[in-house]
């Protein structure tokens, strides 16, 4: 790690990589081997380069062969007479397929132990708002000063499982919100009633007990949602921000009535001075997920889910 990144700050110098056929012209394919491309990708170290990270790693076998080229011409003394003052562009192919939000970042816990570029529950900052979940660190304060029961909502990054005394089975849960990481408690009962949701990257809210304690505040698990179930238990309402009017008919078509949500439609005038909102009739089923459905749908510019009250 410390010798990669002491590697490419020296080859960089006071010359910041234009691209990546610069960045693969200047780096020692063996210090900056396959592994440590992936790494740095996933991490985000090109995204300054305006590529997407699943772009870059597609481009990972032409990084190295780009590099060990001009390596080995460096070595031997070699000047393409032809070749122009830049490297030959290194482009992605156009039918990559993105990565969704949770993948990504999936990918740069991993390779860096903690969420940089956003968190999974950033798109459920509503949770928070409407006060139906505490953060981490205001939950941790209050738990110093005599809470004994909150519900947090996390990120599961690890599962340790081990067994009690007793030789029960438990298990130790790290988890992360926005404002920290944490650590959870999990018995025999509840690992057996929750097991399909105790896993790594899944996202959840918690009930949990609090013991303060003078090294931390430890947690042990009483319930466990996952975060869809949790917005589906709390009255939400739906925004769409449109361009226009025109394609409301195919976008009523892909809600579904029969839920306790509400759907509003926000039209910009003609002008561009005024705000036009339509309050669609019924109740409909809503989540997250529909919501970054029809963000993609054309003539949406935005589409968001807040909670309007807990039950």
């Amino acid at each position: 790690g410390r010798h990669v990144a002491e590697h490419i700050v020296a080859v960089r110098g006071d010359h910041p990589f234009t691209d990546l056929a610069d960045f693969a012209s200047r780096v020692d394919p063996k210090i900056i081997n396959r592994r440590t491309l992936e790494t740095l990708t996933c991490a985000g170290a090109f995204d300054q380069m305006n590529l997407r990270r699943e772009d870059v790693m597609s481009l990972v076998d032409t990084i190295i062969s780009s590099s060990q080229r001009a390596t080995n011409n460096r070595r031997e003394g070699v000047v393409d007479m032809f070749a122009s003052d830049r490297p030959e562009a290194i482009v992605p192919a156009k039918s990559i397929t993105a990565w969704p939000l949770s993948e990504r970042l999936a990918k740069e816990f991993s390779a860096i132990g903690f969420y940089l570029s956003a968190h999974p529950l950033d798109d459920h900052k509503s949770l928070y708002t409407e006060n139906y979940v505490q953060g981490w660190t205001s939950f941790e304060k209050a738990a110093r000063g005599g809470a004994k029961a909150g519900r947090l909502a996390g990120t599961i990054a690890s599962r340790n499982d081990r067994k009690t005394r007793k030789g029960s089975n438990m298990s130790i849960l790290t988890l992360s919100d926005p404002t920290g990481t944490y650590e959870c408690l999990v018995f025999s009962e509840q690992l057996e009633r929750f097991e399909s949701l105790l896993i790594n990257g899944q996202s959840v809210v918690l009930e949990v007990e609090a013991d303060s304690q003078p090294d931390g505040v430890r947690l042990r698990l009483i319930n466990l949602h996952s975060i869809d179930k949790a917005v589906a238990r709390m009255a939400n309402k739906l925004t769409l921000y449109l361009e226009n009017t025109e394609g409301l008919s195919s976008l009523q078509k892909q809600l579904k009535r029969g839920g306790e949500g509400q759907v509003s439609v926000i039209v910009v005038g003609e002008d561009k001075t005024k705000e036009y909102e339509i309050e669609l009739p019924g109740n409909y089923r809503l989540s997250h997920e529909l919501a970054k459905s029809l963000k993609v749908v054309s003539g949406v510019e935005d589409a968001k889910v807040s909670v309007q009250k807990a039950q």
